[in-house]
């Protein structure tokens, strides 16, 4: 996938997808499988190449709209495994907000040759979010460019939120936020390193710093499956302070990765997480916590089908 600037011109021909992505959940992904399908179908009849592009935000739209609502991933990992060809990335500020929908629409269709448009049934956009898909259907038939429209996505009834997603990830309800988001939340990052206490007791770990700005997910350990060099190993993750051997109450992803024993400084890192096993303790000896996370080892064998 390739980042471009909202707009920087891109040659081909493009399907693009209009939407915030701010999580990429299951309705989300029914655009972007819609654009795909786009795609492939113009190629086949034309012969020529079509590739899909996603609109979003670089930053936190939130932040100027004076809303204390934080992303769930950040661009790279929003986008990066979905198939996208290009994410074209525009900065949420005051000058953007103001933009009228014909402006906003003319950098659109000039970033490239468009072939079609993908949004939502209630897909909004323009200053204070004034227009909707009617406006964008009209604007579009007078320049011969397809609109297709993608019905909300349903989960037990219920309309797929993000915000009901950042609810899920603050209560460390991993498994059900991971079904609305049709794939398991994932962190990643560059490992640093830690106080290498992990490799004193047996478990060595790699550890991840959160990303600023965004969603934190509710301090605990997790069974969790780890990336590294192209391979999938089952691992734990503690995610947030280590009372035990650290008081200072740093938030950070610390995993042990079953299989792996040895140094994964400055490795990039992928991890997953599949499910909550228990609140963070504070133990009083080692002896107790090598107990405990010889425990918590166990609960990695029921995820081993990765």
């Amino acid at each position: 996938m390739q980042i471009v600037k909202f707009g920087q011109k891109i040659k081909g021909n493009i399907i693009m997808t209009l939407g915030y992505m701010d999580c990429v959940h299951i309705g989300h992904r029914k655009l972007l499988d819609a654009a795909k399908r786009a795609a492939e179908f113009l190629e086949d009849f034309d012969g020529e190449k079509v590739m899909t592009a996603a609109f979003t935000f670089s930053n936190n739209p939130f932040t100027t709209l004076k809303k204390d609502i934080l992303p769930i991933y950040d661009l790279d990992t929003r986008l990066r495994r979905l198939g996208t060809d290009y994410a074209v990335t525009a900065e949420f500020d005051e000058e953007f907000a103001a933009l009228s929908a014909d402006n906003f629409l003319d950098i659109i269709v000039e970033t490239a040759n468009i072939k079609g448009i993908v949004t939502g049934y209630d897909y909004r956009f323009s200053a204070n979010a004034e227009k909707g898909v009617d406006y964008l259907k009209e604007y579009l038939l007078k320049r011969g460019i397809s609109l297709i429209t993608v019905e909300t996505a349903f989960y037990g009834g219920e309309k797929v939120s993000s915000s009901e997603i950042r609810r899920l990830i603050k209560d460390g309800k991993i498994k059900e936020a991971n079904a609305l988001l049709g794939s398991s939340y994932m962190v990643s990052g560059t490992a640093v390193h830690g106080t290498h206490t992990g490799a004193t007791l047996g478990f060595p770990t790699v550890n991840i710093l959160p990303k600023d700005g965004i969603v934190r997910l509710k301090e605990g350990v997790y069974v969790t499956k780890t990336q590294v060099d192209g391979k999938v190993f089952g691992s734990l993750t503690n995610a947030g302070g280590r009372p035990t051997f650290d008081g200072n109450g740093e938030y950070i992803f610390e995993t042990y990765i079953n299989g792996i024993n040895r140094d994964l400084y400055g490795k990039y890192i992928e991890i997953e997480f599949l499910e909550r096993i228990r609140d963070i303790v504070k133990f009083n000896d080692r002896e107790s916590l090598i107990r405990q996370l010889e425990k918590d080892k166990e609960r990695i064998i029921y995820f081993r089908n990765f």
